[in-house]
């Protein structure tokens, strides 16, 4: 929804509804840097941000843009981020581990949370969407990154669930400003309680 001209009426209307406590967007952020500030204006209180890797071949690689192209984008959205986190919004970062695509930088993904006040949240991949994309191989269970990340990361504390709405489970880290979390929709129950 950001590339649409209405998005930001869109937004001012829903917030002076009153008819939601918070008001979250989800988002790749490449378009997001040049209206943060709109948006937080306007209402906006959370951003729940795709960003499965740092390195912007691997980025664009994901994104399925190889080259020049993809890497611009993957600066943009980087853009995008330091935006969010830069006017004040709940900032979630959503990250799809994929073994021998991005997982030799999931950890880095994850220490994020020791330079900004996100969550990090990994989320399962799942055998959705076209054939051959998802192969079981692949695949990196919540409970295997845990244990690479405290191995990696050191000790991690689960953070008992406040929000019975959120479907992840999350850990804080000695010295983060945030949080490492894990959405399980193959491995565990998507949605508890």
């Amino acid at each position: 929804p950001r590339v649409r001209k209405v998005l930001l009426s869109f937004v001012q209307a829903v917030g002076r509804s009153g008819l939601f406590e918070v008001l979250r967007m989800t988002t790749n952020s490449v378009l997001l840097a040049d209206q943060a500030r709109d948006l937080k204006e306007a209402g906006l209180s959370g951003l729940n941000i795709s960003l499965d890797a740092l390195d912007a071949t691997v980025y664009a690689e994901m994104a399925g843009l190889p080259g020049a192209e993809g890497r611009k984008m993957a600066a943009r959205a980087w853009a995008g981020f330091l935006a969010a986190v830069e006017n004040g919004f709940d900032t979630k970062i959503n990250c799809v581990p994929i073994r021998g695509v991005n997982d030799h930088q999931l950890a880095e993904l994850a220490r994020l949370v020791y330079q900004y006040p996100v969550d990090v949240r990994f989320i399962e991949h799942m055998p959705i969407g076209s054939k051959g994309l998802w192969t079981e191989d692949r695949f990196i269970s919540s409970a295997e990154l845990l244990e690479r990340f405290k191995r990696e990361l050191g000790p991690m504390d689960l953070i008992p669930n406040q929000d019975p709405s959120s479907p992840a489970r999350r850990y804080s880290l000695k010295g983060g400003l945030g949080a490492v979390g894990f959405i399980s929709p193959v491995s565990g129950q998507y949605c508890r309680d």
